[in-house]
């Protein structure tokens, strides 16, 4: 499926979508469901981004560092 194909079946702008591709921006949970769907991924999507969207367990003292808005 093309970028702009996907654009069209999540309903999101095209340059969105390349961004979520190239990995210059962070997808939203919305777009990673709806991302699932359209390409049939068996939530494969999904849980991917619910493991890596959610902060780890912080050790005694730790502090995070910002996340950078690019």
């Amino acid at each position: 499926m093309s970028k702009q194909a996907l654009a069209r079946a999540v309903d999101f702008d095209s340059p969105y979508v390349s961004h979520m591709e190239s990995g210059r921006h962070k997808p939203g949970g919305d777009f990673a469901r709806l991302a699932d769907e359209a390409l049939n991924a068996g939530k494969a999507i999904w849980r991917r981004w619910a493991t890596t969207s959610r902060p780890g367990p912080r050790r005694h003292g730790e502090r995070r560092s910002p996340t950078p808005c690019w």
